[in-house]
């Protein structure tokens, strides 16, 4: 079989398998064939050239953690390139920039090995009629702060256990009706995300009867979540819409990934690029929309190393939002655009 042949083959399963496969199954596909390889060079290491057992494990987990690093260094990089410049009184000091650099891995490396994998699981239980009741029946005394239900909508290569410790807060808080979708395949064309959430939002204006929802969107989220209100008329259905750190002008890191070499149309990473045709339509339609229009909050970060330039979360000026500039974890900004108010509390 020719080279190029046995290219395009390898080729075309991974296509498939991006086109087909959530995250979580993704995540075991890959831990399967990571611990296979680990395990294969560990009994290699131990009966062929006598290594003792605790090299052996040493090995072992600093391969493991070796290869967490890697694009947590292609995203220092491309943040160097592309970054938008940070204003003085924002820019973080080198102790802070190391601790969110360390914060960043661990979190990475929890996120994907110990929650992400176990999403088929554990969201349907935290999102059943029982649970849900226990936590009206512990939370009555504080009531309920918000009053409609709240949608989490995760990001890109995320599924919704990405937001376990913002659920357990809401519901600490005494939000009683919080819930989250899962967008996949993992590579997805960002249209059908948004039919995705079109269901969800249904399905929970059904269970819970009320008229409308509030949609918390992380990154990726935050851009499906604007293509469901504006291309599925979901705005008679939404509340507000808070994105958090949303390319929505693009973001280098999508020129820039690897995965471009599969050449998926119609896939959320391209559609995420820099100049990207599917994003400027959006944008027009939201501006050139008459009408009522959904009120839109910004949070973003010019510590963000995802989202390049990190400015690329402001959108033009005539639809009605808000935006907030975090760092260190603390507001330092805030700013009401036109037609739209913007109220924040910042948690104790």
């Amino acid at each position: 079989m020719p080279k190029n042949r046995i290219y395009n083959v390898f080729l075309e399963s991974f296509r498939r398998f991006y086109r087909t496969a959530s995250i979580d199954t993704m995540l075991w596909t890959f831990h399967t064939i990571e611990f296979t390889i680990y395990t294969i060079l560990a009994l290699v290491e131990y009966f062929l050239f006598g290594f003792s057992p605790f090299i052996t494990i040493a090995r072992t987990a600093l391969s493991f953690c070796g290869l967490r690093v890697l694009p947590l260094l292609h995203f220092q990089e491309a943040k160097q390139k592309y970054g938008s410049p940070s204003p003085p009184h924002l820019q973080l000091s080198k102790f802070d920039q190391t601790w969110t650099l360390i914060w960043g891995y661990i979190s990475f490396v929890f996120l994907y090995f110990f929650m992400q994998p176990f999403d088929r699981w554990v969201t349907p239980l935290l999102e059943s009629d029982c649970l849900r009741s226990r936590w009206r029946g512990e939370n009555h005394l504080r009531g309920n702060c918000v009053e409609h239900p709240v949608l989490l909508v995760h990001g890109f290569c995320c599924n919704s256990m990405f937001w376990l410790p913002t659920r357990a807060y809401l519901y600490w808080m005494g939000v009683r009706d919080v819930f989250s979708v899962s967008l996949a395949p993992c590579l997805g064309d960002i249209s059908a995300y948004a039919r995705t959430i079109s269901n969800k939002v249904d399905a929970i204006l059904q269970k819970t009867g009320a008229e409308k929802v509030i949609i918390v969107g992380h990154s990726m989220g935050g851009i499906a979540s604007r293509c469901y209100i504006h291309e599925l008329n979901g705005f008679s259905k939404v509340e507000k819409l808070i994105a958090l750190a949303s390319p929505h002008n693009g973001t280098q890191i999508a020129n820039w990934s690897p995965l471009k070499l599969l050449k998926l149309e119609r896939s959320c990473i391209l559609q995420m690029a820099v100049g990207s045709s599917f994003l400027e339509g959006i944008n027009r339609m939201e501006i050139s929309k008459e009408g009522p229009k959904v009120p839109m909050t910004n949070i973003f970060s010019y510590d963000d190393d995802i989202v390049l330039p990190q400015e690329s979360s402001i959108l033009e000026r005539g639809y009605p939002f808000g935006y907030a500039i975090f760092t260190k974890n603390k507001q330092v900004g805030a700013e009401g655009a036109q037609g739209g108010s913007f109220n924040t509390h910042q948690a104790a």
